[in-house]
């Protein structure tokens, strides 16, 4: 994190935390999925430095930024993003997006359609038929809940258990963002299941669906991404053989190499 920057900036109304690596490059921003922090993606951001000026934030409810009450659907959050491009002075980013933070990025990418250079969407919540967003929102809930209520230690022990494969600062990352992460960010849960046919064919920049293995934990299923290629305008998909949910932690290597061609592809559309 050597010259990187980080502070607080008001966007929508709330002040959000982040880091920065800086320079006069294209801006790649970055935005988690529930209960992560902008942090957790310290490695990737490492690897992009060189090429790009690349933003990690905390959304709200999560890390160092405000905790507001109320407004965790997904189009807070994006209202937020664009709050935070614009305050930061970014132009034409390129978002990278996971989980919850994907499906923020879209209906950001939808609604602001002329601000991003680009995105890449990883293993999306909306999977598993496009539908039984109750379903899986009830188990979110449950995980939600057992999350908070671990200690550090037993965090620690869930995260070793759970991801073999990642990196000891992976892990502690991850600790250290459920341990931050506020309880009012269960009302992410609670909003109807968006329109995602409707949201995604409104976006008109290039796009990068980076989906895993079902089996391993990921949420889309092939025929989800048959869906989503159905009605999205310039879009394609990368499957990561041996991953689960969080992909850029499972296998790192092989969604960088992904990512950054994509971005090198896309360019400065």
């Amino acid at each position: 994190m050597e010259n990187w920057t980080s502070g607080n900036i008001i966007a929508n109304g709330i002040y959000l935390h982040y880091h920065r690596t800086g320079g006069d490059k294209p801006a790649v921003l970055i935005a988690h999925g529930v209960t992560d922090n902008g942090l957790t993606w310290k490695r990737i951001a490492e690897a992009l430095q060189p090429d790009y000026d690349v933003i990690l934030y905390d959304q709200r409810g999560h890390g160092l930024s405000a905790a507001p009450k109320t407004g965790y659907d997904f189009a807070d959050h994006a209202e937020d993003m664009a709050g935070l491009i614009a305050a930061l002075g970014l132009e034409r980013p390129h978002i990278i997006a996971h989980s919850g933070g994907a499906a923020a990025a879209t209906v950001f990418a939808a609604t602001y359609a002329e601000i991003p250079a680009s995105l890449v969407l990883e293993d999306p919540p909306w999977g598993r038929g496009w539908g039984g967003w109750m379903t899986t929102t009830t188990g979110l809930k449950e995980w939600f809940r057992g999350i908070k209520a671990m200690s550090r230690e037993e965090l620690t022990r869930v995260g070793q258990d759970e991801n073999p494969g990642w990196r000891e600062e992976e892990i502690t990352l991850w600790v250290e963002s459920k341990l931050q992460v506020h309880p009012q960010v269960i009302q992410t849960f609670d909003q109807p299941e968006p329109l995602w046919g409707n949201t995604l064919s409104q976006i008109t920049c290039p796009l990068l669906l980076i989906v895993g293995d079902p089996e391993q934990g990921a949420v889309m299923t092939p025929a989800d991404v048959q869906g989503m290629a159905s009605v999205w305008q310039n879009g394609r998909s990368v499957h990561i053989a041996g991953a689960g949910h969080v992909i850029h932690h499972d296998r790192f290597a092989e969604f960088m190499t992904a990512v950054q061609a994509f971005l090198t592809d896309v360019g400065g559309y």
